[in-house]
């Protein structure tokens, strides 16, 4: 444990709560999916439940996601001319949440839109 935290474990089988959502989920439609308040949606008001589970615990600055964006296009679109290429570009900083029924710092959500 570091910081009170579980240490996150990438070959550990995922709780039996997480795999029974993520099969429940997986099978919702697009809107339906977009109206269910178990899923922590930052582009509505989250539920009070929601707020009590989620902490920010630090920033991504824009700096920092465009050279990740910039060497993602060029991995993935190389030998491509800019008009071909995703070309997406953060204006803002972007936060970074822990979220306490996820253990490790696998809680790391950010959203570019």
């Amino acid at each position: 444990m570091v910081d009170g935290r579980a240490q996150l474990d990438a070959h550990r089988k995922p709780p039996d709560a997480l795999r029974v959502a993520f099969k429940r989920l997986q099978k919702l439609r697009s809107r339906d999916l977009d109206a269910d308040y178990g899923v922590i949606d930052f582009r509505r008001e989250l539920t009070k439940g929601q707020e009590d589970q989620i902490v920010e615990t630090g920033m991504f600055t824009a700096p920092t996601l465009n050279t990740a964006l910039a060497c993602f296009d060029q991995y993935v679109f190389h030998g491509m001319s800019a008009s071909q290429t995703a070309g997406a570009r953060v204006v803002d900083d972007v936060p970074i949440y822990d979220i306490s029924d996820i253990p490790g710092k696998l809680g790391v959500l950010f959203l570019i839109v």
